[in-house]
């Protein structure tokens, strides 16, 4: 990958090198997360002045990398119509569903978490929170979520937990990741386990959202 991969002009040339410098990044730090901005230059093939160009410092590029999440996380979130009209199983749906774009990031929020802080990575989920909220209000009025929390309190709690999943799932101690992630914010929504893993089990089933290991 070179500085030069994708020529082009104006506008569209500088987006595609930042997010050059960006996927690079991404890559880099993923297997080495004290990577310097050198580092990075020399395994992505691309000159630092380009790098620095774009992010002056090795934070600026932890934010850049950050809000790149937040918009492939706010891309991916479906309309409410395309989940499954139960809120139970539109709440498994919708954890698999993103959990593409969250295992992508996944060894960088470690990473964000040091440097930028707990409150700015979980500002990445919050794309898809008010559609959580609208969820987990369903599930309660409906009588599948017991309502034991606030709504906004669930969602808090399961954005806590997805960060500990995802470090988890880092570490190689998670088969399918984005299973456990569903079984989680089910079981935190209040449905057992068995439940939860009923739900999960019959969404996998039914309608095969994207999976990612």
């Amino acid at each position: 990958m070179t500085d030069n991969s994708t020529a082009g002009a104006g506008r569209r040339g500088t987006t595609s090198k930042r997010q050059i410098v960006i996927d690079a990044a991404i890559d880099v730090l993923g297997r080495q997360p004290d990577a310097s901005i050198a580092d990075i230059a020399a395994a992505g093939g691309i000159a630092r002045r380009t790098i620095y160009g774009h992010f002056p410092t090795r934070r600026d590029l932890i934010v850049g990398i950050a809000e790149s999440a937040a918009a492939d996380l706010t891309a991916i979130i479906p309309a409410r119509a395309a989940l499954p009209a139960e809120p139970d199983r539109a709440v498994a749906a919708l954890a698999m569903i993103t959990w593409p774009v969250a295992g992508r990031y996944r060894a960088l929020l470690g990473i964000g978490r040091q440097e930028l802080g707990d409150d700015r990575v979980l500002e990445l989920l919050a794309p898809g929170r008010e559609l959580s909220l609208d969820l987990v209000e369903a599930g309660q009025r409906s009588g599948l979520f017991p309502a034991y929390l606030p709504p906004s309190t669930i969602v808090t709690l399961t954005d806590g937990a997805t960060l500990g999943l995802l470090a988890d799932a880092d570490a190689g101690n998670s088969a399918d990741p984005a299973r456990d992630v569903a079984v989680v914010a089910l079981v935190i929504a209040g449905l057992g386990a068995t439940d939860a893993i009923a739900v999960v089990d019959a969404v996998t089933a039914d309608g095969s959202p994207p999976r990612s290991g």
